[in-house]
């Protein structure tokens, strides 16, 4: 942390009384945390008791935002904007998306020390994520902003005619980045989970250097993703806190109506079709009555994406901190005078006959 018994801040108009020296001070000196309690406390003020995602949208719509980004004729805006639409075509799920649109947010935080040569925000990467953690979206996205520079610093020591590849700005931030890997860096980052992903990060941000690209949708275009990727941060907190997950209004009005619409078109299924899905039926006074349709799902495009492609896949993925499978799907009616669904308790033939499933 930096004392402030040597440094003096003015948080009023966010200026440094010292700001030449602390631009000098390694990262190790200066943490990211650092850098964000000092330089973004007016920012976070501003975005207490708001939408987060509303916040992020006007900083981008500020000054800073509509501003050049660094050594391109394009701004930081429609910089962010085109790495997204790389990560989206590039098939990336959600949380990499949003770290391919706000990767370099921390240059937005302008009143942080800059770079020699105006190069932007020093350590913009952990400033960014940082701020991003704050406000509440996913360590995933998060953490691929915070080390989206490492994988500029890994190519050019895995591939040094990479480096001749480089613009004369990105040459100058690599400088004061770290410079390229050392060997043992290199070969702990190979390792590293996130890896691949992060060197994906690198291309959507090579790609997102195109002045005037055509049909490029805006920041705004990305808000109901932001908001998606933090509800999903909020129901993994809820769980870690509480042991159990509630969830209201998970499906959108929209989809509320598409999903009675697809029950009711599973519901008139015809019966009489083998090796496809499977209906049961329930005696009522008499009359065979529909209880329950299985196997639903090869047969039901809908159905299919809203379970295994859409939020819900995305928030089980969250909970469980990988990638779900689905076990068994099914659908139970309650039609006049059916009995329902009685209480009961599940359990597979794989228990073995030793594993009591009650116990």
């Amino acid at each position: 942390m930096v004392s402030v018994n040597t440094v003096c801040f003015d948080f009023g108009s966010g200026v440094c009384s010292n700001s030449q020296e602390i631009a000098t001070m390694s990262r190790a000196q200066l943490s990211a945390q650092s850098l964000g309690t000092y330089y973004a406390k007016d920012l976070l003020a501003k975005t207490q008791g708001k939408d987060p995602v509303n916040c992020i949208l006007a900083l981008y719509d500020s000054k800073e935002g509509r501003s050049n980004y660094i050594g391109e004729a394009i701004s930081q805006r429609e910089h962010g904007a085109q790495a997204a639409r790389a990560a989206l075509e590039d098939g990336a799920d959600e949380d990499t998306i949003i770290a391919a649109l706000l990767h370099d947010v921390g240059h937005l935080i302008t009143q942080a020390p800059q770079m020699q040569g105006n190069l932007g925000t020093r350590d913009h990467e952990g400033l960014g994520a940082w701020f991003l953690r704050t406000l509440g979206f996913p360590e995933k996205t998060c953490a691929l902003v915070e080390r989206h520079v490492e994988a500029k610093r890994y190519l050019t020591w895995k591939m040094p005619e990479y480096y001749a590849r480089l613009s004369d700005a990105s040459k100058g931030t690599l400088a004061q980045q770290g410079g390229p890997m050392t060997t043992s860096e290199g070969e702990a980052f190979e390792k590293d989970p996130l890896y691949k992903t992060i060197i994906a990060m690198r291309t959507y941000d090579e790609r997102a250097k195109v002045v005037d690209m055509p049909d490029l949708k805006p920041i705004e275009a990305y808000a109901e993703m932001m908001r998606r990727c933090l509800r999903r941060k909020a129901i993994r907190d809820m769980y870690d806190r509480d042991g159990y997950v509630l969830l209201k209004d998970a499906l959108s009005p929209e989809a509320k109506k598409l999903f009675v619409q697809w029950a009711d078109e599973i519901q008139a299924w015809d019966a009489s079709v083998k090796g496809k899905w499977m209906i049961y039926y329930e005696n009522v006074n008499g009359q065979e009555t529909l209880c329950r349709t299985e196997n639903i799902l090869p047969y039901h495009d809908g159905m299919r994406r809203l379970l295994c492609e859409d939020e819900v896949k995305r928030i089980v993925d969250e909970l469980l901190g990988e990638e779900s499978a689905l076990f068994k799907e099914k659908i139970n009616y309650k039609l006049p005078g059916g009995g329902g669904f009685p209480p009961h308790r599940e359990f597979s033939n794989h228990c073995g006959p030793k594993l009591d499933p009650l116990n």
